[in-house]
Protein backbone atom coordinates (compact mmCIF):
# COMPACT_ATOMS: atom_id res chain seq x y z
CA UNK A 1 0.00 0.00 0.00
CA UNK A 2 2.76 2.37 0.81
CA UNK A 3 5.00 1.62 -2.37
CA UNK A 4 1.16 2.50 -4.05
CA UNK A 5 0.98 5.92 -2.38
CA UNK A 6 3.85 6.99 -3.03
CA UNK A 7 3.29 6.01 -6.80
CA UNK A 8 0.48 8.12 -6.55
CA UNK A 9 1.96 11.14 -4.79
CA UNK A 10 4.66 11.37 -7.47
CA UNK A 11 1.78 11.70 -10.46
CA UNK A 12 0.31 14.08 -8.44
CA UNK A 13 3.32 15.66 -7.95
CA UNK A 14 3.77 15.88 -11.86
CA UNK A 15 0.37 16.82 -12.89
CA UNK A 16 0.32 19.66 -10.60
CA UNK A 17 3.39 21.27 -11.68
CA UNK A 18 2.50 20.82 -15.24
CA UNK A 19 -1.20 22.42 -14.77
CA UNK A 20 0.38 24.81 -12.75
CA UNK A 21 3.50 26.07 -14.59
CA UNK A 22 0.58 26.25 -18.04
CA UNK A 23 -1.69 28.40 -16.28
CA UNK A 24 0.75 30.72 -15.42
CA UNK A 25 2.69 31.00 -18.34
CA UNK A 26 -0.12 31.49 -20.12
CA UNK A 27 0.01 28.21 -22.70
CA UNK A 28 -3.10 26.28 -23.99
CA UNK A 29 -5.36 29.31 -23.82
CA UNK A 30 -5.99 28.99 -20.12
CA UNK A 31 -7.56 32.59 -19.96
CA UNK A 32 -10.07 31.95 -22.07
CA UNK A 33 -10.91 28.32 -20.43
CA UNK A 34 -11.19 30.20 -17.11
CA UNK A 35 -13.54 32.55 -18.35
CA UNK A 36 -15.67 30.52 -20.76
CA UNK A 37 -16.72 28.59 -17.15
CA UNK A 38 -17.73 31.98 -15.78
CA UNK A 39 -14.19 33.20 -13.59
CA UNK A 40 -12.16 36.23 -14.80
CA UNK A 41 -9.16 35.50 -16.62
CA UNK A 42 -6.88 36.43 -14.52
CA UNK A 43 -7.86 33.62 -11.78
CA UNK A 44 -5.51 31.48 -13.93
CA UNK A 45 -2.84 33.00 -11.88
CA UNK A 46 -3.92 32.05 -8.58
CA UNK A 47 -4.91 28.52 -9.38
CA UNK A 48 -1.46 28.08 -10.97
CA UNK A 49 -0.04 29.59 -7.91
CA UNK A 50 -2.00 27.02 -5.88
CA UNK A 51 -1.48 24.15 -8.15
CA UNK A 52 2.15 25.13 -8.04
CA UNK A 53 2.21 24.85 -4.43
CA UNK A 54 -0.14 22.16 -3.87
CA UNK A 55 2.61 20.28 -6.36
CA UNK A 56 5.82 21.52 -3.93
CA UNK A 57 3.95 20.31 -1.09
CA UNK A 58 2.89 16.84 -2.40
CA UNK A 59 7.23 17.16 -3.30
CA UNK A 60 8.07 17.72 0.04
CA UNK A 61 6.00 15.09 1.35
CA UNK A 62 8.11 12.42 0.10
CA UNK A 63 10.32 13.93 3.55
CA UNK A 64 8.20 15.48 5.37
CA UNK A 65 4.52 13.72 5.46
CA UNK A 66 2.68 17.19 6.75
CA UNK A 67 3.06 19.08 3.81
CA UNK A 68 0.93 16.66 2.41
CA UNK A 69 -1.74 17.75 3.87
CA UNK A 70 -2.06 21.21 2.79
CA UNK A 71 -1.51 20.03 -0.63
CA UNK A 72 -4.71 18.04 0.21
CA UNK A 73 -6.28 21.07 1.25
CA UNK A 74 -5.52 23.11 -1.58
CA UNK A 75 -6.80 20.31 -4.07
CA UNK A 76 -10.16 20.16 -1.82
CA UNK A 77 -10.59 23.92 -2.59
CA UNK A 78 -9.18 23.51 -6.31
CA UNK A 79 -11.49 20.63 -7.54
CA UNK A 80 -14.64 22.71 -5.08
CA UNK A 81 -13.88 25.95 -7.53
CA UNK A 82 -13.95 23.80 -10.26
CA UNK A 83 -16.73 21.99 -9.59
CA UNK A 84 -18.92 25.30 -9.06
CA UNK A 85 -17.21 26.67 -12.43
CA UNK A 86 -18.36 23.66 -14.40
CA UNK A 87 -21.67 23.22 -12.65
CA UNK A 88 -22.87 26.90 -12.51
CA UNK A 89 -20.88 29.01 -14.58
CA UNK A 90 -22.55 29.94 -18.09
CA UNK A 91 -21.57 27.29 -20.38
CA UNK A 92 -22.35 24.28 -18.19
CA UNK A 93 -19.67 21.77 -18.42
CA UNK A 94 -20.07 19.06 -16.40
CA UNK A 95 -17.94 15.99 -18.63
CA UNK A 96 -15.03 18.36 -18.02
CA UNK A 97 -15.91 17.21 -14.09
CA UNK A 98 -14.16 14.19 -14.45
CA UNK A 99 -10.49 15.62 -14.39
CA UNK A 100 -10.64 17.80 -10.98
CA UNK A 101 -12.79 14.73 -9.37
CA UNK A 102 -10.36 11.91 -10.41
CA UNK A 103 -7.51 14.46 -9.01
CA UNK A 104 -9.72 15.20 -5.97
CA UNK A 105 -10.08 11.40 -5.02
CA UNK A 106 -5.97 10.76 -5.85
CA UNK A 107 -5.17 13.73 -3.19
CA UNK A 108 -7.60 12.31 -0.65
CA UNK A 109 -6.06 8.68 -1.17
CA UNK A 110 -2.58 9.76 -0.63
CA UNK A 111 -3.78 12.12 2.30
CA UNK A 112 -5.62 9.02 3.87
CA UNK A 113 -2.65 6.91 2.64
CA UNK A 114 -0.26 8.51 4.70
CA UNK A 115 -1.74 9.76 8.04
CA UNK A 116 -4.01 6.41 8.43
Amino acid sequence: MEIFVAIVQGALTAVFAVVGTLDLMGRGAPEENFVEVGLPGGFRFVAGALELLAALGFLAGFWYPPTVFVSVLLVIFLALVSVYAFVAGPHRKAPRLIAPAVLLVAAVFVGYGLFH
